[in-house]
């Protein structure tokens, strides 16, 4: 009887273990022995031959297996870190978008300082003029000289002989912003000097109201003086709250403080609520654009002579 894949499992064990003619003389054996016992011995034979075979793909399987493992975990941590490059870049583009809105905020704000500081200088200059003629018509009365005696005194009570409020104003305070016209003289302060959080006058507050109060009533006595209630149209009110009546709120408190401290006269104040129809800087948002705008400002009508 004669088997295919003897040969091929012959010459595998002859290479490995069992010399060739000692291998011979067993397969004769065997046939001789019967086709039973061949059999048998050609299953063992081959029965090894795939174990072994079996063993070295496992061993080929479980080497590309962790390969594959090790690729995966280097493909997600170069995935973390993309994650990580990109959230990187996007607070970077954030935060250089900020820094060009407060840039652009600033140049804002520093074209209202220029602004401001042009007009204090061209009324500085002005008082520089009147204060000259005054003084030559001081001297011209302190001369003797009888002519236009009587006119000069009257021009020395007003402006030019029109009748023009005399030029007074307060020496700045710290945490208030002083603005002058002709006619009326603007303290302007802000909410988050004056009020706590929960909308009550702080400590801070009261005493710098009080300055206030004390500045204006030795510089301007019996003047008509107009509270005036502001917020910024950047800021938002709570709900049910509108800008209106939150102005004209904080307004009143004030108003309340210098009466019940006896800091003003109840007959010279007025109160107002403007909202956010009257804001003092209309730049894009920022906090200093905020406490500008939410502020109290009082308005004191100056007085003629």
């Amino acid at each position: 009887m004669f088997f295919p894949g003897f040969r091929f499992c012959f010459s595998f064990h002859a290479d490995a273990v069992i010399p060739a003619n000692t291998a011979v003389r067993q397969s004769v054996r065997l046939l001789h022995g019967g086709p039973v016992l061949a059999t048998a011995f050609l299953m063992f034979t081959l029965t090894g031959c795939s174990t072994t075979q079996n063993l070295t793909l496992q061993g080929q399987i479980t080497e590309l297996q962790n390969q594959k493992t090790a690729l995966q975990n280097e493909r997600d941590a170069w995935k973390d870190r993309y994650s990580q490059l990109q959230e990187s870049s996007r607070h970077q583009t954030q935060a250089l978008a900020s820094s060009a809105q407060e840039n652009q905020a600033l140049k804002k704000n520093q074209m209202v300082y220029q602004e401001q500081l042009r007009d204090m200088l061209a009324r500085a200059e002005k008082a520089e003029k009147e204060n000259q003629q005054l003084q030559e018509r001081l001297a011209k009365l302190g001369s003797g000289s009888s002519s236009g005696t009587s006119s000069d005194l009257a021009e020395l009570g007003t402006s030019s002989g029109t009748g023009a409020p005399a030029q007074l104003s307060i020496p700045n305070i710290q945490g208030t912003m002083m603005r002058d016209t002709p006619d009326t003289f603007h303290i302007e302060i802000p909410m988050t000097e004056i009020f706590d959080p929960n909308g009550g006058i702080s400590p801070q507050g009261r005493s710098l109201l009080q300055k206030v109060a004390s500045a204006v009533d030795q510089t301007f006595r019996g003047a008509k003086i107009e509270i005036q209630g502001h917020t910024s149209p950047f800021t938002k009110l709570g709900a049910g709250s509108d800008a209106m009546t939150t102005s004209m709120t904080y307004a009143n408190i004030v108003r309340d403080f210098f009466i019940q401290e006896r800091l003003l006269a109840p007959e010279a104040l007025n109160v107002s609520g403007h909202g956010s129809n009257s804001p003092a800087l209309q730049s894009v948002n920022s906090p200093d654009t905020s406490n500008r705008n939410s502020r109290i400002e009082l308005v004191v009508t100056k007085p003629k002579f």
